[in-house]
């Protein structure tokens, strides 16, 4: 019986006709128990609107329960995304998330990982910044967005994003394309300029345009730049396309007819500007989900370290075309 209105292990335990301690480990280690019985524990206290005591279970098993999430923009819609999926995927293992902000500033990420490796079980680092960081005390840490020897990681494929953009423009027959990359000290940045310079070798009619900026107001500059000759565009991001798209209409480039522009990430607005933004969707959900699976599985078996790479996949609409002279 609930007294107080205070849910307690031992009430869920009765509820689901167990001991206390299998109703705990039901709980906190649902691997020890049959499916059955941890199912039943899990819909009493689903029914009893139980709240595990994170500190009880700490002294237990020795763990707080707890995943820290450091991003570096909470207003960016890519990496809101990659947290809200983490966040989920940690509290159906049984996990509470901490998130916090770096603000893009490397040392405060720095900061942030040094608090969150003292009372959480592991910390995923979703970070633009070639700079690493390490966990105190051996706490494990997964890096999203980049690769770092030594650490598990999970990253979008910056190579398949590329060609994914540049294959899309050759196939509808553009030949002068221009790739934007990004600032040196983000890691895609880098990876994306080294297989940008092989294709510009290979296909001397691709350029690359020096850094404007990953932004909206980086793609505008970007047109302010533009060299005439150029008919298409593979932007670093979405944002940046967006950019480029307004500020196309503002000076009279019509897109796709004078020039054709593909994203990546396939934010929400992607496909609500004039014209609809073709681009390369990336999987964020699935990024912050395998990050806490990465992140549990260490925690709960150790194991080898482990570098998941996924691609993007392209969305086609309507800012990309055959160049004029291929109609």
């Amino acid at each position: 019986m609930v007294k107080h209105g205070v849910v307690r292990l031992v009430d869920v335990a009765e509820q689901a006709g167990v001991t206390v301690s299998t109703a705990s480990r039901a709980l906190s280690r649902p691997e020890m128990v049959r499916p059955e019985t941890r199912e039943r524990v899990e819909a009493a206290a689903r029914a009893l609107g139980y709240v595990p005591n994170l500190a009880a279970r700490s002294l237990i098993t020795g763990r707080s329960g707890v995943v820290s999430v450091i991003i570096p923009d909470l207003s960016n819609e890519y990496y809101a995304s990659i947290a809200q999926a983490a966040q989920v995927t940690a509290r159906e293992h049984g996990y509470e998330v901490f998130i916090a902000d770096s603000g893009f500033d490397p040392d405060r990420e720095s900061a942030l990982v040094d608090v969150a490796s003292r009372g959480a079980d592991g910390v995923i680092v979703c970070t633009a910044q070639r700079r690493h960081t390490v966990a105190r005390d051996g706490v494990p840490l997964v890096y999203v967005n980049k690769m770092v020897r030594g650490h598990h990681a999970v990253v979008v494929d910056p190579h398949s994003v590329l060609e994914a953009q540049v294959d899309h423009l050759l196939a509808l027959g553009h030949e002068r394309i221009l790739i934007a990359t990004g600032p040196e000290i983000f890691w895609v940045s880098e990876v994306r300029s080294l297989h940008a310079a092989r294709l510009a070798k290979r296909l001397p009619s691709i350029t690359i345009d020096e850094y404007r900026g990953p932004s909206y107001g980086g793609g505008r500059r970007l047109v302010d730049h533009l060299d005439p000759s150029v008919t298409a565009v593979a932007a670093l991001n979405d944002r940046q396309a967006i950019g480029i798209l307004q500020r196309a209409a503002e000076v009279g480039i019509r897109i796709p007819d004078d020039l054709s522009v593909v994203g990546c990430d396939d934010l929400s607005t992607a496909a609500f500007v004039s014209p609809a933004l073709t681009t390369v969707r990336v999987p964020t959900e699935a990024l912050g989900r395998a990050a806490v699976s990465l992140l549990i599985d260490h925690v709960t078996d150790g194991g080898p370290v482990i570098a998941e790479q996924m691609v993007g996949e392209l969305v086609v609409r309507d800012s990309t075309a055959p160049p004029r002279t291929a109609a």
